[in-house]
């Protein structure tokens, strides 16, 4: 009798990442915490000086997290309460949240099947109070580069880009985060370029924006004896910085392995019944998720499940269906997001998957939709 042959793909690379690197990652803490520099130690530096480079900005300023980047970047631009903020309707939840810590009035808009905003539909919500579109560059594509940096310019109003999950991203204009005011960037143990923990930056190339970020990352600190401001405490640790700056240099590397494994999965499932992220070879999508859509994605995923293979859903809901924003929405139904949030379906994507795997997991969808089709 044949044995039920059964794979474990995980989701995340992250443990696999870890103990690879791990004697290497065991000399770098051991050298950043013996320096006795824990915070703003020389390595961070280092650190924004090759990030602003690889992203076409010409300043950068290290801080806790992501989260943090957008907030400091609304609070730079001087937005405050009545303002309104352009957001997409589907995104994770820091996009919203750091507009609200500023007092600002959000403004959802719908977005496409690829999960980015429809430059064609903000004309229509664009009021004489909007003051910032926050772009977020969902899943690692990029897209409508040159029409978001004219409709902007046209009416007068902010860009900030969301690049939490695009690092590296490059599109016809440029590096994510190069064509707007101010660009975020996340180091998350999730995220591409990952860190032990939290953590994140900004890209400006305007000095002004600089500065008074640089200023908030430390209570408003100017120098060795002066607060000047009322700042924060959003400082990235000197270890961190050390680790990301190793783990920069194998960034290519692991950005072509998931580049290749999402042209794979394109080639074999593009004849199935599912929805797939339109592939553009004039822009280089980093592919940090690789999200299909189906109308039976809760079954697939149990399914999957079962075959020991990890999925995701990114993301569950809208923003604008979240209770924390009830009250700052005139409107809560968007077509697109609605139907991403129904039926997407994030597969396992990062450079320490085996072609074994990545065959394994088309295998197990292609028969799950033979036997769907057959019923």
């Amino acid at each position: 009798m044949k044995r039920f042959y059964r794979m474990k793909v995980p989701f995340f690379g992250t443990a696999r990442e870890h103990k690879k690197l791990y004697p290497l990652i065991k000399n770098i803490c051991k050298k950043s915490l013996l320096s006795g520099q824990s915070l703003q130690g020389k390595s961070i530096e280092i650190l924004e000086n090759k990030i602003k480079k690889i992203h076409s900005c010409k300043y950068s300023v290290a801080l806790n997290s992501c989260t943090d980047a957008l907030f400091f970047a609304l609070r730079a631009l001087n937005i405050k309460k009545n303002d309104e903020v352009i957001i997409p309707s589907y995104s994770f939840i820091s996009t919203a949240s750091s507009v609200l810590r500023t007092g600002a009035k959000l403004i959802f808009s719908d977005v496409n099947s690829n999960g980015n905003l429809k430059i064609n539909n903000l004309q229509k919500i664009i009021t004489k109070k909007t003051k910032v579109l926050i772009y977020v560059h969902l899943f690692g594509y990029v897209e409508n580069q040159k029409e978001l940096k004219k409709f902007c310019k046209k009416n007068k109003i902010y860009l900030i880009e969301d690049c939490a999950q695009a690092f590296g991203a490059i599109g016809k204009l440029g590096p994510v985060g190069s064509i707007g005011d101010v660009g975020c960037i996340s180091f998350d143990p999730t995220k591409t370029l990952s860190a032990p923990g939290s953590g994140g930056m900004v890209i400006t190339k305007s000095k002004s924006i600089y500065q008074k970020i640089k200023f908030m990352r430390y209570h408003g600190k100017i120098n060795k004896y002066e607060f000047k401001y009322l700042g924060y405490n959003s400082q990235l640790p000197t270890l961190t910085a050390d680790i990301l700056l190793q783990k920069l240099k194998i960034d290519k590397i692991s950005t072509k392995k998931r580049i290749l494994i999402a042209k794979r999965y394109i080639k074999e499932l593009s004849k199935e019944k599912l929805l797939l992220p339109v592939y553009k070879d004039d822009f280089s999508h980093i592919y940090h998720k690789f999200v299909i859509c189906y109308e039976k994605r809760d079954k697939l995923k149990i399914f999957l499940e079962k075959n020991g293979i990890q999925t995701m859903i990114h993301y569950h809901k809208p923003l604008p269906k979240y209770q924390v924003f009830k009250n700052n929405i005139k409107r809560n139904y968007f077509k697109k997001a609605e139907m991403l949030s129904k039926n997407c379906l994030s597969l396992p994507i990062h450079q320490y998957l085996s072609d074994k795997e990545v065959n394994y997991v088309i295998k197990k969808i292609k028969l799950f939709l033979k036997y769907e089709n057959r019923n």
